[in-house]
């Protein structure tokens, strides 16, 4: 059962998506980017470092067209990986609340383009460099975070 601890981790995690220009190996309240970027993303200073001491930077993406961000963090402590999806940009009004909002989700029923660009995303996350995708790390690992081990275990 989820704890009131559990759930403020997962709420600066989706904060913390908000950050834009995340660089991977991005950790650290040293990394002043790091830092600075939490905090223009709505973090209060305090909560940027413990959240950059915390928290690497494995990867970030954000499509210009659909508006979709996603950014995947690794916990320095546990090796835990969180994939972390932004929502809504008020500042990208045309993108994210006419298209992705009014005419995808409450017109369609889903955005389609973002969902489009997330699985993208997805699929160069899971994909070895070799092949000209971004993996640097423990894939199976990630795709036990994101969907359990019955994706390894059935594969479709």
């Amino acid at each position: 059962m989820a704890t009131i601890k559990d759930y403020f981790k997962q709420a600066q995690l989706s904060q913390a998506a908000y950050a834009q220009n995340l660089l991977p190996n991005m950790a650290g309240a040293n990394d002043t980017n790091y830092v600075a970027a939490l905090e223009q993303g709505g973090m209060s200073s305090i909560q940027a470092i413990a959240f950059a001491n915390t928290y690497t930077v494995i990867d970030q993406y954000t499509d210009p067209d659909s508006g979709f961000s996603g950014t995947l963090f690794r916990n320095t402590e546990t090796g835990e990986y969180t994939f972390a999806l932004r929502g809504t940009q008020p500042s990208e009004f045309v993108d994210d609340i006419i298209f992705a909002d009014f005419l995808g989700i409450v017109v369609e029923g889903w955005a389609q383009e973002q969902i489009a660009e997330m699985n993208a995303y997805f699929e160069r996350l899971i994909t070895p460099v070799s092949q000209g995708g971004n993996v640097k790390w423990d894939v199976y690992k990630i795709i036990r975070l994101l969907c359990g081990d019955q994706c390894l275990a059935n594969p479709a």
